[in-house]
């Protein structure tokens, strides 16, 4: 009698790790509708430690669509402080907020560089200007 009370806890760690080594089954990652609305619009003013004004900064969300009438976010943020200007755009699938297209652009004086990405599936074009 003994020897099944010793037998019992044995039997229901051996299936508790036996359970544990069973594969998982995942799903396709799915998002809730976005938590934001088209036509958002953020707007800050950058001080320093003292402050004082630095700078503006601004984020914009706006809905549309692609080329192909499908529906897109257009998530935009610009930055202008003490001469330079930034400009950062991701434009993503509406249903899977995934990537179709992001520009970064910077500009001081004369001078300007931009980066502009467009996603397609596992492969990203970059264009450097």
């Amino acid at each position: 009698m003994l020897r099944n009370w010793i037998l019992i806890p044995f039997i229901i760690l051996l299936s508790g790790l036996t359970a544990g080594c069973s594969s998982a089954n995942f799903g396709p990652l799915n998002f809730n509708a976005a938590p934001w609305h088209s036509g958002e619009v953020s707007e800050y003013i950058m001080r320093n430690s003292a402050g004082e004004s630095i700078g503006t900064a601004s984020i914009r969300i706006a809905s549309g669509a692609d080329a192909n009438g499908n529906a897109i976010w257009n998530l935009q943020r610009d930055l202008l402080s003490e001469g330079d200007q930034q400009l950062s755009v991701v434009e993503m699938h509406a249903d899977t907020l995934r990537p179709t297209l992001s520009i970064w652009a910077h500009s001081r004086d004369n001078d300007s560089e931009m980066i502009k990405t467009a996603y397609n599936g596992t492969q990203a074009d970059l264009e450097l200007t």
